[in-house]
């Protein structure tokens, strides 16, 4: 049996984990857009050497490109690069009307330039799915297979298990454990006001391995990993080539699919000449990011014109300033991933949990400062050492039914050009009196977790900003047009399953990776049986 997988991001590359172990053939068709020759060679270089060796040019290059703000950053880049968002203009193009997403074409798609958290959904938040917790555990455990996780038993286990035998936890910052002591002092306090706490779950290889000594905590975490230490689902690709079955065919763009007579093809254009190619398979999983693959799907059952609705998990940001300081922030070696997972569950202030990653310092806070403050900045040295020594962020997110959803349309040009995505912004009264109630409670419980926001500096994301999308196909019981069963398949369609966030009922405020990978392990491994 040849399968087709759609896309290399997270998802695609689960589903083929799991239907290469079953011995089945697989072939991978990608855009697949890769880091620019010239950055791989520092990047080799930086992973040959260790900081100690790495001369200030070098390191300049990977981080002149990226230009935060007090509102965080615009655009993460990957090793200085954009290449993880470009698209191929001649064959798409994407319009966003009040609307900050990114999509992915690049060999491992946006799991290029995410921030590695994989902490899984809990029941409550996915009330809604066909699907529970338990139908997805046996599939978390499977993504551990492949993928390394850096955490430990903590206040969080109970509420969300690790899923591993053999959890390793990176070193937390000296901000993040006095600030894990401060809340491990006032346990019952933040237990009363809805809060749990633990250290960050992060896609992360924190130990030895191969003859590499594992994170060196040398602080470039958010310019991109010289050893690759992040987890990358491109990494993942060598791994699959070595099975017999696999193939990987980049330079593909794919258009639509087409079931009948029990097969399905594909139609793709190359995207160095722009000719038209077909693929024919016993299955096909649509892998390729819920943009995209809604695309696909629009083309393949729709009429022109016809509107699927993105959810989103809104995203905030909120610095806090700690009540004390922790000298020599600058200096320390750490890593800058997020450091602690807060997640508050009040019906007081959200149905659904509100989900908060605190990041300690990094030298993108310093930046941002110099950027405001010029030309300010060296005179208030003194004064910008003192607050950085206090300063944390918050990152937070909310439940998809208290964020704004997104409409998306597929306009077809009459001339033969590029394909126009639209994507629209909508708007969700409960999201900034949600936002509001949760800053409430923050700061209920200032003198618990020793720190107080910054006034007048919160900032709440676009729709689309936590690039945490999906449900615009969503599975169902008893799926309707546009929606999909339990195994991802389109309403109509047996042998097309939409494995990404877009076949999620939902978007809880956990963030949303790991569990595309387990649901996506899930469809391939029930989905041949059906």
């Amino acid at each position: 049996m040849t399968i087709a997988i759609v896309g290399s991001g997270p998802s695609a590359v689960s589903a083929a984990f799991c239907l290469l172990r079953k011995g089945l053939s697989v072939t991978m068709l990608d855009v697949g857009y890769r880091l620019e020759p010239h950055r791989q060679q520092l990047v080799s270089r930086l992973a040959a050497a260790t900081p100690q060796e790495w001369h200030g040019d070098s390191l300049e290059m990977l981080r002149k490109a990226t230009s935060p703000d007090v509102k965080g950053l615009p655009k993460k880049l990957v090793y200085g690069s954009d290449y993880a968002y470009r698209a191929p203009g001649e064959l798409v193009q994407i319009e966003e009307r009040g609307v900050d997403l990114l999509v992915s074409h690049a060999l491992g798609g946006l799991s290029n330039a995410w921030g590695a958290n994989v902490l899984p959904f809990h029941d409550l938040d996915i009330t809604d799915w066909p699907v529970r917790v338990a139908d997805l555990a046996p599939y978390y455990r499977a993504v551990f297979s492949f993928v390394d996780l850096s955490a430990m038993e903590d206040r969080l286990s109970s509420r969300f298990p690790l899923y591993t035998d053999s959890p390793r936890a990176l070193r937390p910052s000296r901000q993040a454990q006095q600030l894990l002591d401060d809340l491990e002092s006032h346990r019952e306090a933040l237990t009363r006001l809805g809060f749990e706490y633990g250290y960050s779950r992060l896609a992360v290889r924190s130990f030895p391995k191969n003859g590499d000594a594992g994170c060196v905590y040398c602080g470039l975490c958010l310019y991109g990993c010289p050893y690759s230490l992040i987890y990358s689902s491109a990494h993942s690709l060598p791994e699959l080539e070595s099975f017999p079955g696999f193939r990987y065919v980049p330079g593909h763009y794919v258009e639509r699919v087409e079931e009948k007579h029990g097969r399905v093809t594909v139609h793709a254009r190359r995207t160095d000449t722009g000719s038209r190619e077909q693929l024919t398979a016993e299955r096909v999983f649509l892998g390729c990011g819920a943009v995209s693959t809604t695309k696909i799907v629009l083309e393949s059952l729709c009429e022109p014109g016809r509107e699927a609705i993105l959810h989103d998990s809104q995203y905030f940001l909120i610095p806090m300033m700690r009540l004390r300081r922790t000298p020599g922030v600058a200096k320390e070696s750490l890593h800058t991933l997020s450091q602690v997972c807060l997640e508050l569950n009040d019906p007081a202030v959200s149905q659904r949990s509100v989900h908060m990653l605190i990041y300690t310092y990094n030298d993108l806070y310093r930046r941002a400062l110099n950027k405001l403050l010029r030309p300010l900045f060296l005179p208030m040295k003194p004064v910008v050492d003192q607050m950085l020594s206090r300063l944390i962020v918050v990152q937070g997110y909310l439940h998809s039914d208290e964020s704004p959803a997104l409409a998306m349309r597929v306009e077809r040009s009459p001339d033969s050009g590029p394909a126009r995505v639209i994507l629209e912004a909508g708007v969700n009264p409960r999201t900034r009196p949600t936002i509001r109630w949760v800053k409430r409670r923050l700061r209920k419980a200032a003198g618990a977790l020793r720190c107080l926001e910054v006034p007048f500096v919160t900032h709440v994301g676009a729709p689309g900003k936590s690039y945490h999308v999906g449900g615009s196909l969503p599975m169902r019981a008893q799926p309707k047009e546009l929606e999909c069963d339990v195994l991802g398949r389109p309403h109509g369609l047996d042998r097309i399953h939409v494995i990404d966030a877009s076949c999620f009922t939902s978007v809880p405020a956990t963030n949303v990776t790991l569990t595309a990978m387990a649901n996506a392990h899930r469809i391939a491994d029930q989905g041949l049986d059906s």
